[in-house]
């Protein structure tokens, strides 16, 4: 079956009627063969290869679809770019040899190939779209292409690869984005590169991976939200470089021990909610504490608050049913509902100097 995908994947996944009604459908005994009036990928050079065939744009020296039997490929030596969604949905494909010739491959290329267990990116290819390797859920060995042009995991390229184990990230990548690694349920570990910006941690960027524990460069600041919520294994982590965590960051994370913080100004909403955390001490330039931060910490008995805090937010320690005791440092204010449902709780002591409040 000969596809050609130049619609979004969205439009492919919600294929309305109206793409419908703007297609010409030609069927020739078991085989369809889908046009839109909107596809710009034309080709002009037919290659057999395992199962089928494959596509070409010669204008571009670029692979543009593939039929959907196609089991395995090698990439012809004179092609430089895989396009958008040219392998998408591939679900026989097993295997793809990719020349050195090819420096992009483009948006979904190899989104849902379900039974592609392994590839290799060859250090020629300096870019690669969003949604890349999206759903391909036998993946479980990616090698990425190492050159100083290679800056970006993008958005979604790897996202429900729920059988990821082993993957390379090359020294010169400067941001993992929004969802790279979104339940990558068998990643147990990962490299972070010293290259990585200050904010190279897109949101849900690790979200229910099978960390146990991650190193982050001294580069990285700045967490995305949700960026490591649900790593139901990771049990420490070191954040004294990080001066900015996005909500829910490690929210979940219920084997989370231990965190150390040293720059942090602002433990954001729901940063720790769920984690087995059992102490916390506040770094030096904590001000606030946001809401929820470290609901339903039920292991969470020692709190130790810097004098720089002025704020804890609603329901922050809501439910940490070991917490017995707490003391505010001089400036420090607290909701009614911040420590509600801390059923051990007996005493909230308050430092002479503070004028909100009076033990």
């Amino acid at each position: 079956m000969k596809r050609f995908l130049a619609l979004s994947v969205a439009a492919l996944f919600i294929f309305s009627s109206a793409v419908f009604a703007e297609s010409t459908v030609a069927e020739q005994t078991a085989d369809i063969t889908l046009f839109s009036s909107n596809n710009s990928n034309s080709y002009d050079r037919t290659v057999a290869v395992t199962g089928g065939n494959i596509y070409i744009d010669s204008s571009k020296n670029a692979i543009v679809a593939c039929d959907t039997d196609v089991t395995s490929v090698t990439i012809p030596s004179d092609i430089v770019e895989i396009s958008d969604s040219a392998f998408f949905t591939c679900t026989k494909l097993t295997s793809v040899t990719i020349p050195n010739s090819v420096t992009k491959i483009g948006k979904s290329a190899f989104n849902t190939c379900s039974n592609l267990t392994s590839i290799t990116i060859p250090n020629s290819v300096t870019s690669i779209g969003n949604m890349c390797f999206m759903g391909d859920d036998n993946l479980k060995s990616v090698t990425l292409p190492n050159n100083s042009s290679f800056k970006e995991i993008p958005t979604n390229c790897f996202s429900g690869c729920t059988k990821l184990t082993s993957i390379n990230i090359p020294s010169s990548v400067t941001k993992i984005s929004d969802s790279a690694f979104y339940k990558c349920q068998s990643l147990a570990q990962i490299e972070l590169p010293g290259s990585l910006g200050s904010s190279g941690i897109g949101n849900y960027a690790f979200y229910d991976c099978a960390f146990t524990s991650v190193t982050l460069p001294a580069s990285v600041t700045t967490l995305g939200s949700y960026s490591f919520a649900n790593c139901g294994k990771l049990s420490q982590i070191n954040l004294d470089n990080v001066s900015s965590l996005g909500i829910h960051c490690f929210e979940g994370c219920s084997a989370l021990k231990s965190v150390t913080i040293t720059k942090l100004q602002e433990i954001a909403d729901y940063a720790f909610s769920g984690s087995a955390l059992t102490s916390f001490t506040a770094g030096p330039s904590l001000k606030t504490i946001g809401t929820g931060a470290f609901q339903n910490c039920a292991y969470l008995s020692s709190v130790s608050l810097g004098t720089a805090l002025t704020s804890i937010g609603s329901d922050a320690f809501k439910s940490c049913t070991s917490l017995t005791q707490i003391k505010l440092p001089d400036n420090a204010t607290y909701a009614s509902t911040s420590f509600s449902g801390c059923s051990s709780l007996n005493s909230i002591s308050v430092n002479s100097s503070n004028k909100n409040y009076s033990s």
